[in-house]
């Protein structure tokens, strides 16, 4: 099955034109295109993460239309600008001034003498040092190192490769660490301890089609905080990604391996978005989980419904599935919603049955608040059922790498985020954010135990409560370099579901990057 598949993408190659690569979903840009939604701007965009350097531009032509209207702020202009300068080889066709002093500049850089074929390397550095007071004050440092190559093999072809390697101070680990369901890779070298990582994908690309073939990561839904049904947690993951796009809509499907050591883990996921105007996209997906066998090809099917396929194997997999949309009712504000069902029937209770297990997450984002130009309000809340995310068969837990794939609260768990930003310039902004979390008992390695119960409580046991309160401030100081700094204080009760276990600690963190 695997040598079909790959059979399949080769054939397809001499068939595609002009080609994009994915921008990572680290990308400052995606804030600002959200933005640019929230303002009017920009018609709504599909959630399915991340965007082609080609959707990207493409969203830059309409925002190119009303840059000079007052919706847009000083600082977002001069933003525009500078992400303009960033996609300048993918905008030189189009009739857009560019300013010179915005222009991408990479470490190398090689092209044929037409300009076709090009290729771009770059180094990337990464300072964070986190210090932690209180009973027992800490000093955590992560240096990483690493850099990026992107290009075009043909005007069909691109590829993309990001590969970097932390080194990790404060953190005690007795040993090495190769196991994935315990989690990511730990390399122990004297007294040093490492991580590394890599991201690396060929990407094909016809006139409504995308198909990526590699490792690479993956987000879908609306949530800023988090995701129900697919989060990124610096999770890559084997995959063959096709996309199918038109004006109004748009098909994405997955099928890729996960870590796992004790037998093969697959993920197969599909998911249509429908645009059905400048101020409204909803989307369906559904995703299942399955594994110790082969590939299974009516979950390699795109079109299939899982929830059928499900059944017609067995019913021995974890299949799920979700719905979430965004709404923009007013210009300036943007609502959004999704909403997960893990197991579900209709004949019980919701929210006493421990069958019906379900997620849902709401946010609200406002800009230039209250006629303040430059601030903004963001609140978002998540709640997750007793038992999301688990299943019977620990071969099958939403997991990779010993994390969620979904959202990372876990089940029995919700939280509140409420955050206020200014942005001060386009080199300066300021966040301000409130942060509640509350967890009780179990985890996604504890399913339901249905010889005891068939009723399910939420938060029930023990209820660990983390509050955070605290303030972020970015400084751009160079191009490509950024600095920055935060503080917040902490305040746990009930520590990992220990009655009256009470920790209080500040945090302040320092943070620094270079793209050279």
């Amino acid at each position: 099955m695997k040598k079909l598949c790959f059979i399949f993408i080769l054939l397809g190659a001499s068939f595609l034109i002009a080609q994009p690569v994915f921008v990572p979903l680290n990308h400052r840009v995606y804030d600002f295109l959200d933005r640019m939604q929230c303002k009017g701007i920009l018609s709504s965009q599909y959630g399915s993460y991340p965007f082609t350097r080609k959707e990207i531009v493409k969203a830059f032509i309409e925002i190119q239309k009303s840059i000079h209207t007052e919706r847009l702020t000083e600082s977002e202009i001069s933003l525009f600008e500078q992400f303009k300068g960033e996609f300048v080889g993918d905008l030189i066709s189009h009739d857009i001034k560019i300013q010179s002093k915005f222009h991408e500049r990479h470490l190398l850089t090689w092209s044929e003498s037409d300009g076709r074929y090009r290729a771009d390397a770059d180094l990337l550095l990464d300072q964070q040092i986190i210090r932690q007071s209180g009973d027992r004050g800490s000093t955590i440092s992560h240096t990483t190192g690493g850099g990026y190559l992107r290009g075009q093999l043909t005007d069909q072809l691109g590829y993309f490769l990001h590969a970097y390697n932390t080194l990790r101070k404060g953190e005690a680990f007795e040993e090495e660490q190769f196991d994935p369901s315990r989690g990511a890779p730990i390399i122990i070298s004297g007294k040093n301890t490492f991580t590394d990582n890599a991201s690396a994908y060929f990407l094909f690309h016809l006139p409504h089609v995308n198909i990526e073939f590699g490792r690479d990561e993956a987000r879908w839904g609306p949530g800023q905080q988090g995701n129900l049904m697919l989060s990124n947690h610096d999770a890559y993951f084997d995959m063959l990604r096709l996309q199918v796009f038109f004006t109004r809509f748009q098909f994405t499907s997955i099928h890729g391996k996960l870590n796992y050591t004790q037998a093969p883990k697959y993920l197969a996921a599909h998911r249509l978005e429908f645009r059905i105007s400048p101020w409204l996209s909803v989307a369906g997906s559904e995703l299942v989980i399955y594994g110790n066998r082969d590939i299974e090809p009516m979950y390699l099917n795109p079109l299939m419904p899982y929830h059928v396929a499900e059944h017609h194997l067995g019913d021995r997999d974890n299949n799920t599935m979700a719905f979430d949309a965004n709404l923009f009712p007013w210009k300036n504000h943007k609502l959004y919603l999704e909403l997960f069902l893990d197991d579900y029937t209709s004949s019980e209770n919701p929210l006493t049955y421990y069958g019906n297990k379900w997620a849902l997450l709401v946010g609200w984002r406002w800009l230039d608040l209250f006629g303040f130009r430059g601030w903004d309000l963001q609140m978002e809340y998540a709640r997750i059922e007793p038992y999301v995310y688990t299943h019977q068969d620990s071969l099958n837990i939403y997991q990779q790498y010993g994390r969620s794939i979904g959202h990372w609260l876990g089940p029995n768990s919700d939280n509140v985020h409420i955050q206020i930003g200014y942005w001060v310039s386009r080199i300066f902004n300021s966040t301000f954010y409130i942060n509640r979390t509350r967890h009780g008992e179990g985890d996604l390695y504890t399913p339901a135990n249905r010889t005891e119960s068939t009723r399910k409580k939420f938060l029930s046991g023990v209820v660990e409560s983390h509050e955070i309160i605290g303030f972020e401030m970015e400084y751009q100081l160079l191009k490509d370099c950024y600095l920055k700094s935060g503080y917040s204080y902490h305040r746990v009760s009930n520590v990992l579901g220990e009655r009256d276990k009470n920790k209080n600690y500040n945090q302040i963190q320092l943070h620094f990057q270079l793209n050279y």
